[in-house]
């Protein structure tokens, strides 16, 4: 999966070059059988069902039964901010809708699992609608996520070069997405911080890390630095050439590499955004632990993953209605790691490709498949890599229809800060500061003025900030003596 998610992100150029070649004709849906390709559908049950649910119940007492943690992992979420050059035609089909209808659109373009539900499809960029980030900001926020991982690998970052010109606006648009995510940060308080993922090559990283330095307050801090990940996909080279530029970034914060399914780890600085559970885990539909890569500094937690093609039954592991998840979080407890991060957010679009097969040629400047590969399985089904249905797709942020894995996910969370730390270790809690800058308010002061004040006792901070003048909506983090 790795090296089709690398290639299709090379195709990203091709895609948008031919989006601007489309005319009517080229948007034309084609038509196919009807997909009857393995899906189940998304649970709808919210609320108070989720809390009743068998699988909370037994994820309950699995939780009960690990070693206890001295203190809580932090909580990062995989986010995505792409979405902008695909919600306009020809790049704005629903697959929930293809499936019934049979119609699909295009080799190549970009296909929407559903209609999110904090935003129309045509208004989902950040970009265009300020409001939405605010939106998705309170919901993680009230899952108790610490930081964002923005996704910025899919981007223009050779900025200049002729062979992605014709990228242009989709960077302008996804760099004015980063700076409406930077705001309303600010702006929120209580708000998850932001760490960019971001191949170390181009100028884009150093317009990233300039929006860094410019913007402190909304940066995530880890171990007493601000955190940027640097995008480590070995099949487009992003590991070349970047050791000086690491090196040179590695002063002032902490760089971390990371890429998905490598299964095991690479380097000490090395994480790794998806990982698949161990063999027998999808025959055995997630009724057995999972066992993923990870290490005690960081375990990715996934929903479902993919082999090669997420619309590959045979490959793919889906949901499982939530146990792919607590099974992948149990393996992340079992592990003691400081931080968990989830896949993810809402990336809510794939693009489509020829039946199990990524290769693509061009034929009347249109995508086509090679010569002999169908553009649709025996039954009709199409072929998408990270992306299809409520199931086989990782996305937490609810839908239109449902948000089962959002209220399944806080349920999760909640079970752990109860019953997964050892109740005779100190009493640890976080505040975000209400103002800031201000002379004098430093770590110390915010965990002796607000906790000290309103709680009792004597708290003492722990954090890097502890001796420093806390930013506006800054995080705090205090232990009880």
């Amino acid at each position: 999966m790795r090296n089709l998610k690398s290639f299709i992100h090379l195709l990203l150029i091709a895609v948008i070059i031919f989006l601007q070649s489309c005319g009517p004709d080229n948007t034309q849906k084609k038509t196919s059988a009807k997909s009857t390709s393995a899906s189940t559908t998304t649970p709808t049950t919210t609320g108070n069902s989720v809390e009743s649910s068998t699988l909370l119940t037994e994820f309950k007492k699995d939780i009960k039964n690990l070693p206890k943690l001295t203190s809580l992992p932090q909580l990062g979420m995989l986010y995505s901010i792409w979405h902008c050059t695909a919600n306009r035609a020809p790049h704005n089909f629903v697959i929930a809708e293809a499936k019934i209808s049979g119609q699909w659109g295009p080799l190549s373009t970009f296909h929407w699992r559903d209609h999110p539900a904090l935003s129309s499809i045509e208004d989902y960029c950040l970009a265009r609608n300020s409001k939405l980030a605010t939106k998705q900001l309170e919901l993680m926020r009230d899952l108790g996520v610490s930081f964002i991982v923005v996704d910025l690998t899919n981007n223009c970052y050779l900025e200049g070069d002729p062979a992605v010109a014709n990228c242009a606006s989709a960077s302008l648009e996804m760099a004015a997405s980063y700076q409406v995510l930077i705001n309303a940060v600010k702006n929120l308080p209580g708000a998850p911080k932001i760490v960019p993922w971001i191949p170390f090559k181009g100028s884009l990283v150093d317009r990233v890390i300039k929006l860094m330095d410019e913007n402190p307050e909304v940066n995530y801090k880890f171990n007493n630095k601000p955190l940027i990940i640097a995008a480590w996909d070995t099949v487009r080279d992003f590991h070349i050439g970047v050791d000086e530029k690491i090196n040179q970034v590695k002063a002032t914060k902490t760089v971390r590499k990371m890429w998905g399914l490598t299964g095991e780890a690479t380097g000490p600085d090395t994480w790794s955004f998806l990982e698949r559970c161990r063999s027998g885990f999808r025959e055995a539909k997630g009724m057995q632990s999972c066992g993923q890569w990870g290490n005690s500094e960081m375990t990715p937690v996934a929903t479902a993953y993919q082999e090669t093609f997420i619309t590959n039954s045979v490959t793919a592991t889906p949901k499982f209605e939530g146990r792919t998840m607590t099974e992948q979080m149990k393996t992340a407890l079992e592990r003691k790691s400081s931080i968990v991060l989830f896949n993810g957010w809402n990336e809510w679009i794939s693009q489509r490709f020829c039946y199990n097969n990524p290769e693509l040629r061009i034929v009347n400047n249109l995508p086509a498949c090679p010569i002999g590969v169908p553009e649709f399985g025996p039954n009709g089904e199409p072929t998408f890599v990270d992306m299809y249905d409520g199931e086989y797709s990782r996305d937490i942020e609810p839908d239109k229809n449902s948000d089962y894995y959002y209220q399944l996910l806080k349920s999760v969370i909640s079970v752990v800060v109860a019953e997964a730390v050892d109740p005779s270790a100190p009493d640890i809690r976080s505040v975000y500061a209400a103002v800031g800058p201000v002379t004098g308010q430093t770590g110390s002061w915010w965990c002796k003025n607000h906790f000290g004040v309103n709680l009792g006792g004597t708290w003492e901070c722990l954090g890097s900030n502890c001796n420093s003048n806390v930013q506006k909506n800054e995080r705090v983090e205090c232990g009880l003596k």
